[in-house]
């Protein structure tokens, strides 16, 4: 997973902005079929306290989320794609039938994604996700990556870049929570906290997924 890349250059002390173009799995806006790709995108800034990772794709939510939540019976908290009928709709289930995912932003997702591929392609002189439609549809590869990392020694220092952190989110932890009352998020937070809090390496897997599992290793 990208996000995996990011956490490593954050915590080496390094920033980073990476991203990947795919294959075309959700529809551009205005379309009505899949022509764009959910080009993740990571970006992270290094902190030994409070580090900056965020890590998202191009769509509202992946296909992996959709299908948590259909095992779970939940619906989507937002609007996550379009039905049969072509209106947004929560149903992970509904949405996976149509596989028409709704870019993140809806027309400013849709955007960003397409200015992702064809910087990936251009930077890496690579293939679009239009060419990997054509020559590896559903193989996984071929894709184009582009991976940028920056030492804060060069751009004013490790210790800089700590107090410019500590600093934003403080700020951010002090705003007034809204209506939920839930505290206030910023990226990586609660993979930081996970990740320092849980030592023990063990990983939480759903029953219908650890079976899964299960049943391809016993072919």
């Amino acid at each position: 997973m990208g996000g995996t890349y990011g956490w490593q250059a954050a915590e080496r002390g390094f920033a980073a902005i990476l991203w990947t173009n795919t294959e075309s799995c959700m529809p551009a806006w205005g379309a009505a079929q899949q022509s764009i790709g959910n080009n993740p995108l990571v970006m992270a800034v290094p902190s030994l306290q409070t580090p900056l990772v965020l890590d998202m794709a191009m769509s509202q939510f992946s296909y992996g989320r959709l299908t948590t939540a259909q095992q779970r019976g939940e619906a989507l908290p937002v609007d996550g794609g379009f039905d049969e009928h072509g209106q947004l709709s929560r149903d992970p289930a509904a949405i996976a039938a149509t596989r028409r995912l709704l870019p993140t932003g809806y027309w400013k997702g849709s955007g960003l994604s397409i200015l992702l591929d064809a910087l990936a392609a251009l930077l890496s002189q690579g293939r679009t996700s239009t060419r990997i439609d054509r020559v590896q549809r559903g193989s996984g590869t071929g894709c184009s990556q582009v991976f940028m990392v920056f030492d804060p020694d060069h751009l004013g220092g490790q210790d800089a870049c700590e107090a410019m952190l500590a600093e934003l989110t403080d700020h951010l932890a002090a705003a007034r929570p809204d209506e939920r009352g839930q505290a206030v998020r910023w990226p990586g937070k609660s993979t930081f906290e996970h990740r320092r809090l849980d030592a023990s390496g063990v990983v939480e897997v759903d029953d219908a997924t650890w079976k899964e599992v299960v049943a391809l290793a016993e072919r």
